[in-house]
């Protein structure tokens, strides 16, 4: 039995590959090229209730944390609005103010609270006015931090200048799809650069350049 040191972003599956067998995941690739395949504790479950029973996956278990009353965990049915799971925890505390599926570094702030839980959800997190607090952006000091705690060694700074430029071949040089928003390089960044932001922003750049390339190759043929 092999025990690891709790270190962020380590659950990550290619990190994980990394640190037991030492066997790298090429870039685009996934943990079946270097000989692995990673399931967490829940996908390892569903697996063999499927295969004892036939049965498929319906629930969830979910965590809800935060700015709630009583934070817990809840089974809940997939398709299940997130309002219900915050009900079911208590409602929010009075400094509540946003929800955001997922966790504070990678999760997706919620615009609608009927939005419902699927089998990727994990946890449901609220937090409160101050912890949405906006910091005051300033320009760039070139420190470095981003590119330092970077799991997969990218140029979070410069794929971010790239993404506001709307470049998306070099964004593709940059490896931008290597990047699994961890988010370290955002909350590190002296500068409060939204470093994450533009990452995302770019990969849906680069998504939305590749489906009209696409489009404009069906309607040639």
């Amino acid at each position: 039995l092999l025990h690891l040191e709790s270190k962020y972003p380590q659950g990550e599956e290619s990190q994980l590959v990394y640190v037991i067998t030492g066997r790298e995941v090429p870039s685009g690739g996934s943990s079946s090229d270097v000989g692995s395949l990673v399931f967490n504790i829940a996908t390892a479950w569903s697996l063999g209730r499927l295969l004892s029973t036939g049965l498929p996956l319906t629930t969830r278990t979910v965590s809800v944390s935060g700015s709630v009353r009583r934070p817990c965990n809840l089974q809940v049915r997939i398709g299940t609005p997130v309002s219900q799971l915050i009900k079911a925890a208590g409602g929010m505390t009075e400094d509540g103010t946003a929800v955001v599926l997922g966790g504070p570094m990678k999760g997706q702030l919620l615009s609608d609270l009927e939005t419902p839980v699927t089998k990727l959800c994990r946890g449901i997190t609220v937090l409160s006015r101050l912890q949405i607090k906006k910091a005051t952006e300033t320009n760039c000091i070139h420190c470095g931090k981003c590119v330092t705690i970077c799991p997969h060694n990218l140029l979070p700074l410069y794929i971010t200048k790239e993404a506001q430029n709307g470049n998306v071949e070099q964004m593709q040089h940059l490896h931008l799809f290597d990047c699994i928003e961890c988010a370290c390089c955002a909350y590190i960044c002296p500068a409060k650069i939204p470093l994450l932001y533009w990452i995302r922003t770019g990969k849906a750049l680069v998504k939305r350049s590749e489906g009209s390339y696409r489009t404009e190759c069906n309607e040639r043929s």
